[in-house]
């Protein structure tokens, strides 16, 4: 009786020790919804760094998908601001990235409301 308290003592805190490991795991690579279309508009405006931008309330659906709107201002190839454009992401909670800009019909399926 006692070898089977002690192996549960032993195994209730390799448990605990794996949780904490695993929550600081998921902690230290955890990207905010921001942090995500920023890095994803990284790999398509000229220049990623000066850009500004207005984010919207994310909206979760029951699958866990978030739907966000995001107004960029980014600097055009003269270097000016060309004005704030409009743009539906959809984040997978694998962490992939769909996105259209307001206006487009390529992607029939960004079609929700922006909580400003």
């Amino acid at each position: 009786m006692n070898i089977e308290n002690n192996f549960k003592n032993r195994l209730y805190g390799l448990l605990a020790i794996l949780a904490v490991i695993g929550g600081i795991y998921c902690l230290a690579f955890y990207k905010s919804n921001e942090q995500v279309i920023k890095d994803t508009m990284a790999t398509v405006l000229k220049d990623a760094d000066g850009a500004k931008y207005i984010f919207s309330k994310p909206k979760t659906d029951y699958s866990g998908i978030k739907e966000i709107c995001a107004k960029i201002n980014a600097k055009n190839g003269f270097g000016a601001y060309a004005g704030y454009t409009t743009y539906y992401f959809k984040i997978m909670p694998s962490g992939l990235v769909g996105y259209s800009k307001m206006g487009d019909t390529e992607i029939g399926s960004f079609s929700f409301k922006c909580y400003w």
